[in-house]
């Protein structure tokens, strides 16, 4: 991965033209060749990305009041409501809870 100054004659680019990728972390503007798998996704892990997909419908069906929960549990930690509530979700999902979250709150 290149660290870039000025990418193309611009103060920033983000996204890709063909297979080299643009992108900004914090300050630092970078580029990089995309790189494409030659192997399909695995049996699980094309099962982890659906329960991703349903965590991600799951918390766009949310009140704002509960996503005010996920994100008042998420104040002063690393991570915020969303990382919070899809950590929960996909940890519930493996082990067969549904609807109740570790934080003893009902909110999917």
């Amino acid at each position: 991965m290149a660290r870039v100054k000025n990418p193309l004659m611009s103060q920033d680019a983000r996204g890709k033209i063909g297979n080299v990728v643009f992108e900004k972390t914090g300050k630092t503007n970078y580029c990089k060749i995309n790189k494409t798998s030659k192997k399909p996704p695995s049996t699980e892990q094309q099962s982890r990305r659906k329960k991703w997909g349903e965590g991600i419908e799951v918390w766009r069906s949310l009140t704002d009041e509960q996503k005010q929960v996920w994100k008042d549990y998420a104040k002063g930690k690393k991570g915020n409501g969303f990382n919070y509530f899809m950590q929960d979700f996909m940890v519930n999902l493996q082990v067969g809870v549904y609807g109740v979250s570790e934080y003893n709150y009902c909110v999917y």
